[in-house]
């Protein structure tokens, strides 16, 4: 990526400037503060700025907003307001900037574009580190080192909105390294997430499939800092009907990580998760979603690796047979997922989601 500090310098250059278009220049000056050691919205830093200098910041440009408390612990805060005049490129609405804290700490700044494009975004920033589907209609153009990720209308092609957001190997712009690759943009695209194992494109008859709801990143670094979830959904790959069931069992190998993951799931059909690890599959219940990310807890655990898996424990179905842990304990025998993460297995029992949890203290 085009770095701040040789992007300024390029300014300096008459000739540099004739060939920037004004959106450019402008986008690129709306991230940009001289108070700042990196992209920031009004000298307003994620991780930083703590909720009395923001409401000092607009208070001072004379802005006026709206403070939210969104959990009854008080634990995540939202300031939504509307810059007028700070920018013609920010959308002349009410709430055309969210900012959300998380905790103490400023977890992103979200702020809604107009009149922005996808090449008015790569001339000045340069080539994006990853780009892919963020949702069915907007695809992500993610700036991995500045925690910046512009998101287009895949319908218009305009760029409708950005996130600001921590950056850095624990930074919260992380997250956005798991989207799904892009079929196609705007502009450019990249293929694939590189590292990411293909999953099987043609489930096998009577199998567990796990779904990327979050792609399944290879690494899977699960943050205690963060504490963000990652989501899939498991599903039969071939309809139940009447009375008949298949029980799976999610499962830590080896034992250990239930330690530093904690893992949560639910019916599809429901909107109450848990922490039920026995999931039984019939006419009523086709899919369940999953969770799992790092535990808080003070056992200092950094780097450890485990594996979350499964196995069917009970079946009345033709084709769901029992199966048991292979000898390794990396991954299972008997009807596998059509995916996961565990490259090392074989292509058609990538059945295991394989973490490492970092950050714990």
């Amino acid at each position: 990526m085009k770095s701040f500090v040789s992007w300024c310098a390029a300014l300096t250059s008459a000739f540099t400037i004739s060939f920037i278009s004004e959106a450019q220049e402008s986008l690129s000056d709306l991230f940009f503060n001289s108070n700042c050691t990196a992209p920031c919205f009004l000298g307003i830093m994620p991780r930083q700025t703590t909720q009395q200098e923001l409401e000092t910041i607009l208070t001072n440009n004379q802005i006026a907003y709206t403070r939210e408390i969104l959990t009854p612990s008080g634990s995540i805060v939202s300031y939504s307001f509307n810059p007028v005049g700070v920018s013609p490129l920010i959308w002349d609405m009410s709430g055309s900037v969210v900012i959300l804290y998380g905790g103490v700490y400023l977890e992103e700044i979200t702020i809604s574009l107009v009149n922005v494009t996808v090449s008015d975004v790569i001339n000045a920033f340069g080539v994006p580190s990853v780009i892919g589907n963020s949702g069915v209609e907007v695809t992500a153009y993610v700036y991995l080192d500045a925690g910046l990720a512009f998101f287009v209308d895949n319908a218009s092609g305009a760029v409708t909105f950005v996130k600001i957001v921590s950056a850095g190997v624990n930074g919260l712009i992380q997250e956005y390294t798991v989207l799904r690759p892009c079929e196609s943009s705007t502009e450019i695209c990249q293929p694939s997430i590189p590292n990411t194992p293909t999953p099987v494109s043609t489930p096998i008859l009577n199998t567990v499939i796990i779904s990327d709801d979050d792609p399944i990143p290879s690494p899977l670094t699960l943050s205690e800092e963060t504490r963000a979830w990652y989501n899939y959904t498991l599903s039969l790959s071939a309809p139940l009907t009447g009375s008949e069931s298949v029980m799976v069992e999610l499962g830590y190998y080896p034992p250990t990580p239930s330690n530093y993951a904690h893992v949560q799931t639910k019916p599809s059909t429901m909107s109450t998760w848990s922490t039920a690890q026995t999931l039984v599959f019939d006419a009523n219940h086709t899919e369940y979603e999953v969770r799992i990310r790092a535990r808080d807890d003070s056992t200092n655990l950094t780097g450890a690796v485990g594996r979350l898996s499964h196995r069917i424990t009970a079946s009345n179905v033709a084709g769901y047979a029992v199966n048991n842990v292979d000898s390794g304990g990396t991954r299972l025998t008997g009807s596998p997922f059509s995916g996961g993460n565990d490259a090392s297995a074989a292509t058609d029992s990538r059945n295991v989601l394989v973490f490492t949890v970092v950050d714990n203290d």
